[in-house]
C-alpha cells in the first residue's frame, strides 16, 4: 500500500508501476479542492497493490468518499477477510479531527456490518498511537481494542529528525483469531527511505486453496 495526494485524473500512473500487480486506489484531492485552499498535504489518498497471482482471490470491496479508506475483500476455499487500508486525518486538536475520524471509523464499521461473516485487518497510517490519551485511538477504540500487542525490532514508525520526535503512528489491527497466521511483522528502518515515516512488513501465512495460486505462492504467504 501507499499514501499520496495524486488527482483521480493521475491515478492511472499508479498501474504502470509494475506490470505484475493490479491497483486499487482512491485520491482525496477532489473533495480537498472543492473544501478549501489547498495548504500543506494531508488530503487523504490510499492506493493498495495486488500481485495479479491473487486477482482471483480479490476483488475491490469498497471506497470511501474521502480518499482515506479502501476495502479490499479477500476470500478463498477457508478464509474470507476485509483489508481496510487507512490514511487517517492528522491531530490538531479540533472538532473538524474527531468528526473526520468518526467518518473514518463509521464507514469501517458499516462495511464489516454488511459482511459479518468476513475476518478483518485494518492498516495503514492511523496517526495516533495506542494510548488512552490520544484522541484519535480513544476513539478508534469503540471499533476494536489493541491489547495484544506484537513486539518489534523498533519502537517508532514516525521519525520527524528536526525535532528529534519519534512515535508510532502506522498500525495494522487484526481479527485476534487471525493472529496465529502472522508469520512476521517488522518495521523496516532502511537508508533508501526517504519518507518520515518507516514502512511496515507484515508476512500472513492464510490457508489458501494452493492448487488455484501460481507455483511461486504455493506457500500461501502474503506479504
Amino acid at each position: 500500500m501507499i499514501l499520496f495526494w495524486l488527482y483521480d485524473s493521475e491515478l492511472p500512473l499508479l498501474s504502470m508501476l509494475s506490470n505484475d500487480v493490479i491497483v486499487y486506489a482512491q485520491s482525496g484531492m477532489t473533495n480537498a479542492t472543492q473544501e478549501c485552499m489547498i495548504r500543506g498535504r494531508r488530503f487523504g489518498g490510499v492506493a493498495v497493490f495486488i500481485r495479479k497471482s491473487f486477482c482471483h482471490l480479490t476483488s475491490l470491496c469498497a471506497k470511501d468518499d474521502y480518499g482515506r479508506v479502501v476495502c479490499v475483500k479477500f476470500m478463498s476455499a477457508s478464509l474470507k477477510m476485509l483489508l481496510f487500508v487507512c490514511y487517517f486525518p492528522c491531530n490538531n486538536n479540533s472538532f473538524v479531527y474527531s468528526t473526520r475520524v468518526a467518518d473514518v471509523i463509521g464507514f469501517i464499521d458499516c462495511v464489516c456490518c454488511d459482511l459479518p461473516d468476513y475476518k478483518i485487518c485494518v492498516l495503514g497510517d492511523l496517526n495516533f498511537e495506542c494510548s488512552s490519551t490520544d484522541l484519535g485511538y480513544s476513539l478508534f477504540s469503540d471499533l476494536t481494542s489493541c491489547d495484544d500487542l506484537l513486539n518489534n525490532n523498533i519502537d517508532y514508525t514516525y521519525h520527524r529528525a528536526t525535532l528529534g520526535h519519534k512515535s508510532w503512528l502506522d498500525h495494522m489491527f487484526i481479527t485476534d483469531i487471525m493472529k496465529q497466521f502472522v508469520c512476521s511483522f517488522t518495521i523496516i528502518d532502511s537508508i533508501l527511505n526517504k519518507s518520515d515515516h518507516l514502512p511496515i512488513m507484515s508476512r500472513i501465512n492464510v490457508p489458501v486453496d494452493v492448487s488455484t495460486v501460481a507455483s511461486r505462492h504455493k506457500t500461501g504467504v502474503i506479504e
